[in-house]
């Protein structure tokens, strides 16, 4: 064993120069040992067990085969192998029903111990055949044992096949019938797993699965190629430019056409001619992650479009201009990233969410304190149903007594009142807004109920102590004689009663009676606005007035005359 070790170390850099291509198994944990206390056939075994069954986890198989270079990001494949390569080639060589004899892969380098070796590189046979084998698996090839073939269907005989199989084999040659190799890729690309040994078995429903996947993948691709008809452009961010999408354009274009395809291929003799080889299909669909590429592209347009749109709806609502500016400054912040930049999309997607909650509770809180509840609710309607104010809405018809300027304000300040509906964290993050606007109310304080109604009860007191005054007016007393009987008796009883929506308009009948010869006189604000539009002494002020009045009653006899402020 130091012999061994020492003639090993002493040899290998001369090994190396002379055969340079011959495999480095650097993953195995113990180096290959031959004869009958070594590892070499047992590690063979193990790789051959690897071929035959992929999914499996057999580490010192996995580590020759990553050596010849048959095993790529934990998947069988030929792609970056040498050895593979020279196979291929010959078969490239050969004519369509031609094979590939042994004597053409392997030589004789000691008959005495029946030790072969293969052409190109010197690879003892054993690795030969673990090439043949993964190509046999990956449906390359078949292996013509002495009459039996051995295809990607039955590759599992290869785990018992003896030493003697490795260089007594007649011949390799291209599957007959369905081209495996071809069927490995498009079912890798099309279902994402290998159905290439299952499609052959029309029992086995493996073809079935194939043919919808390949309408799903169509579907996919159809998609994509209608999203990124323009590319994908989204508040000032380039997802996918107009240039990268026109190569992408290209990419999914031969999917779908490779998709729409094997509808067409829907039995097992069919597949035999399908017209796309391995290389190409596998070629075709390496592009499936343009797929991802663009339904994350399409992902953040869907996923922001709501949030921004919320966002710039809401600030119209908002009177804290500092608020506003925190938007603004998010949806900048956005509009600046680059599609790649994923951590910076996602502390966006965060900003943002957090400023679409906080106006959310924003929201609620002004929209608690500009309403008023059920219970207060039910006072205003006591109020806007009183009979005082029906009375007042009929006395504001007449012009004997000016209260319009008086009720208005009060309307205003009543209606100001709204009952508060039911308004939720849930459905102020679906839509910012709720028939309330916060900016129409800064700096406003709603009116108090016990105000109004006490307002409401000065308003109806002056309106009745006025329409009282006229009734007494001992000048319009002189003319009871017009009113009728019932007139005069209502006129005796008004005395220790109040107007009401009811008794008004004979009120206001009994009025024109006894007004009339009446001289109505009416001074309009405006009348006094113009008058007093400068600072005036007491003196001034009255002077000013008098000559106002006596202005209006030129000509008229003073004591049939009346004046009121409209």
């Amino acid at each position: 064993m130091v012999v061994s070790k020492i003639t090993s170390f002493l040899l290998e850099d001369h090994f190396n120069t002379a055969r340079p291509n011959y495999p480095k198994f650097t993953a195995l944990r113990q180096p290959l040992t031959f004869g009958p206390q070594g590892n070499f056939d047992t590690h063979i075994k193990q790789a051959k067990q690897k071929i035959a069954n992929p999914n499996q986890s057999i580490s010192n198989g996995e580590a020759i085969l990553h050596g010849l270079g048959l095993l790529h990001e934990g998947r069988l494949s030929i792609d970056h192998s040498i050895y593979a390569r020279t196979i291929k080639d010959l078969l490239e060589q050969k004519g369509p029903n031609q094979v590939i004899n042994r004597d053409e892969i392997l030589e004789c380098f000691w008959e005495a111990t029946h030790s072969y070796r293969s052409k190109d590189y010197q690879i003892e046979a054993d690795f030969e055949y673990l090439v043949l084998a993964a190509m046999v698996a990956l449906g390359y090839i078949e292996i013509d044992v002495s009459g039996k073939i051995i295809n990607a269907a039955n590759i599992g005989e290869i785990v018992n096949c003896t030493k003697e199989d490795y260089y007594c084999f007649n011949c390799v040659r291209r599957p007959r019938g369905v081209d495996h190799a071809a069927m490995r890729e498009l079912s890798l690309g099309i279902s994402g797993v290998d159905l290439s040994a299952q499609i052959p078995d029309i029992e086995s429903g493996a073809l079935s699965r194939l043919l919808s996947d390949a309408r799903q993948v169509a579907e996919k691709c159809a998609r994509a190629l209608h999203d990124i008809s323009d590319g994908i452009q989204f508040q000032g961010i380039e997802l996918i430019s107009q240039s990268a999408a026109i190569t992408l354009r290209t990419h999914l274009d031969r999917m779908k056409g490779i998709a729409d395809r094997v509808a067409s291929f829907n039995t097992v003799p069919k597949l035999k001619n399908f017209p796309f080889n391995a290389d190409q299909i596998r070629e075709t669909f390496s592009h499936l992650v343009d797929l991802d590429v663009i339904k994350n592209a399409q992902a953040i347009v869907n996923e922001f479009s709501p949030i921004i749109s919320y966002l710039k709806q809401a600030r119209q609502y908002i009177y804290d201009n500092a608020f506003v500016a925190e938007i603004d400054a998010a949806i900048r912040e956005f509009e600046g990233l680059s599609p790649d930049e994923t951590s910076k999309i996602a502390a966006s997607r965060q900003r943002m969410t957090a400023l679409k909650e906080r106006y959310a509770d924003w929201y609620i809180q002004e929209y608690k304190k500009n309403h008023i509840t059920n219970i207060q609710e039910a006072d205003r309607q006591r109020l806007l149903n009183s009979q005082k104010l029906a009375a007042l809405k009929l006395a504001t018809q007449s012009n004997y007594v000016a209260i319009e300027p008086k009720l208005a304000p009060w309307l205003v300040d009543i209606k100001m009142l709204r009952p508060a509906e039911t308004i939720t964290k849930t459905l102020m993050m679906a839509t910012p807004y709720k028939d309330f606007n916060p900016r129409e109310f800064k700096d406003k304080t709603l009116p108090n109920l016990d105000d109004l109604k006490t307002q409401l009860d000065d308003i109806f007191n002056f309106a009745d102590a006025q329409y009282h005054l006229i009734l007494t007016d001992a000048n319009l007393m002189k003319n009871v004689d017009a009113l009728n009987a019932s007139q005069v008796q209502f006129l005796k009883e008004f005395k220790v009663k109040q107007i009401t929506e009811q008794n008004f308009p004979l009120v206001i009948q009994i009025i024109q009676k006894l007004t009339h010869g009446i001289n109505r006189i009416s001074i309009k604000r405006d009348e006094l606005f113009t008058l007093f539009n400068r600072p005036l002494t007491p003196d001034e002020i009255i002077e000013e007035f008098k000559n106002l009045v006596n202005g209006k009653l030129a000509g008229i006899d003073r004591s049939n005359a009346r004046i009121s402020l409209d």
